[in-house]
């Protein structure tokens, strides 16, 4: 099973870390497939409960739709998000 641990300002001692680092220890426990449901992702990112869905459908978030039509988020993907910007920009110059 996939734990969710969402990490903030009401969790003490952890109120000095910048939100990004927050936000990339919120994936906890082992992955099995390495595949997120969109409430986990609305969760991670703080989103009100449908929107992850609704961007991966306009193709603002990237994700994988399953042959039966439910949308899934690959970790990778939603850890590439949460990385910032600077280093985002970096991976590319690197090549």
């Amino acid at each position: 099973m996939i734990q969710i641990r969402l990490i903030g300002p009401d969790c003490p001692g952890l109120t000095s870390l910048p939100l990004g680092e927050c936000l990339r220890t919120a994936i906890v426990g082992p992955m099995m497939n390495g595949l997120l449901i969109p409430i986990e992702v609305d969760r991670i990112f703080r989103y009100r409960p449908g929107k992850a869905e609704r961007l991966a459908k306009r193709g603002k978030m990237p994700h994988i739709v399953l042959p039966d039509g439910s949308i899934r988020f690959r970790q990778e993907d939603i850890e590439h998000l949460l990385s910032p910007r600077n280093e985002r920009s970096q991976e590319v110059s690197d090549g």
